[in-house]
């Protein structure tokens, strides 16, 4: 026995049973409040993800068609259209909203982008 260490000494009395059976209750809700919350906080990161990468398959379609448009331009114009943007600032059109997700404050940007 003298290789368990991390043992609780207690005196064996009724009491001291209730309460060790109280912390162990204590201990079992809050792993499965975490349990859930590590949960949660997966199932939203992975959400994000699927909604990045459906955003970058979606670019090529889009890069598809602002060359064909850049093409037509050209071919209306000239050679007077340039390929490169205007050097403008941009600014987002509004403040980051957050979202709470889990006891946590998550930046939610998808207001943004719309």
């Amino acid at each position: 026995m003298s290789g368990n260490s991390n043992r609780l000494v207690v005196a064996p009395t009724v009491t001291v049973l209730q309460v060790i059976k109280g912390r162990l209750i204590g201990a079992t809700k809050g792993h499965q409040l975490l349990k859930k919350k590590a949960d949660a906080l997966t199932l939203r990161y992975r959400q994000i993800l699927r909604e990045i990468v459906e955003a970058k398959e979606g670019m090529g379609d889009k890069m598809k068609g602002s060359f064909f448009s850049l093409a037509e331009a050209k071919y209306a114009a000239g050679a007077a259209v340039s390929r490169r943007p205007r050097q403008a600032p941009w600014h987002p059109p509004g403040a980051a909203t957050t979202d709470r997700l889990a006891c946590r404050v998550l930046p939610c940007l998808a207001a943004m982008w719309q």
